[in-house]
């Protein structure tokens, strides 16, 4: 196209007849009303299900299962990612991998296992003070949606992915090791102020320092002895994803920490409550726990304590350094602003914006 030549019809100015035909919302158009939905939380089989009724999931029935993994070490916890991944991606005794990805294809919108570490709010907490994070929920979600007439398959699947991984896969941890070696390794390379800040925090608060342990530039090395035992000493590699896996669905405790969301309009929960009344009766563990998990909107979290422990032992704050294969240097410096149970003006946070401004 040359400088005389004409503009072309999409840069061309609509008319003001064209632009008043594009719909537009007002005010008028929005309900002030909230929405509030059935919201039922009951205990079946010894554990608490949650049932949200909406108005109309088309069909569609969404499923979530929650298992609390705080009894696991906070040394063996990093491992509980690969753990996830076998339970999604490796298959179980009786499908393989490419087998278990085709019956999640074939009856499901989708299916998979991942750890939320979750901090709540204690109970009767005052707000606006400044508090360690001591309290939290960890949990191992498996999530998935059908149709209302797969309820039996979707369910059955997410049965056998936590009751049946294949752990014992050299190869698939190996890589799945080397996958998160070279994405923290790319991450503090290009994300290095990111770090720098998330380092600095982990002298100060239980929450920062579990955010640096997990995901942190001392999580790199923490990775590289993972694979380096995934390696040469397979045997303890999978000795630790076993005890973990044991420590979840230990029999006489685990079905206490179990929590199962059900969402779907009426007719879908209506025709999908036997197969989720069998899934919950087949559950591993005893219906009546003999033991029970802390109330940890009460307790501390024993990651918490034990990130505690850690901390005191980390002596006099120093500074430091990193050396990381890039031409970009990252520089951060930081200090804590407030004591824990201080009480803080809701201003801070406007003051805090503009001093980073």
């Amino acid at each position: 196209m040359n400088a005389l030549s004409p503009p072309p019809a999409q840069a061309a100015e609509d008319s003001p007849e064209s632009i008043a035909t594009i719909p537009s919302l007002t005010l008028e158009d929005l309900d002030p009303e909230v929405k509030e939905y059935p919201l039922e939380v009951s205990a079946k089989s010894g554990v608490t299900v949650v049932t949200s009724a909406m108005p109309s999931t088309s069909g569609i029935l969404y499923t979530s299962l929650a298992v609390d993994v705080s009894d696991v070490p906070l040394d063996d916890a990093p491992l509980i990612s690969i753990m996830t991944r076998l339970m999604s991606e490796a298959g179980t005794s009786s499908l393989s991998d490419v087998e278990l990805a085709q019956k999640i294809g074939t009856y499901t919108g989708g299916v998979g296992a991942a750890m939320s570490m979750m901090p709540v709010l204690p109970n009767r907490a005052p707000s606006g003070t400044v508090r360690d994070t001591v309290n939290m929920l960890t949990k191992v979600f498996i999530k998935g949606k059908t149709t209302k007439d797969r309820g039996d398959e979707l369910f059955s699947i997410m049965s056998d992915m936590l009751t049946d991984p294949k752990l014992d896969s050299q190869s698939k941890v190996v890589e799945m090791l080397k996958e998160k070696k070279s994405r923290a390794e790319s991450s503090i390379q290009g994300s290095g102020h990111s770090y720098a800040n998330t380092r600095l925090k982990a002298r100060h608060s239980v929450a920062g320092y579990l955010d640096e342990f997990f995901g942190g530039i001392s999580s790199l090395d923490r990775i590289k002895s993972l694979l380096s035992t995934a390696e040469n000493d397979w045997p303890a590699m999978l000795s630790k994803l076993q005890s973990i896996h044991g420590t979840m669905l230990k029999s006489s405790k685990c079905r206490d920490g179990m929590l199962l969301n059900v969402i779907g309009d009426e007719a879908t929960l209506a025709l999908t409550q036997p197969s989720m009344d069998s899934f919950l009766k087949n559950l591993p563990g005893d219906e009546k726990s003999a033991e029970t998990f802390r109330d940890f909107y009460k307790e501390a979290h024993p990651w918490a304590e034990e990130a505690k422990v850690r901390m005191a032992a980390m002596g006099e704050i120093k500074n430091e350094g990193f050396i990381v294969p890039t031409q970009v240097n990252y520089v951060g410096a930081g200090g804590q602003l407030y004591e824990i149970g201080e009480k803080v003006s809701t201003t801070h946070a406007a003051s805090a914006g503009y001093i980073a401004l």
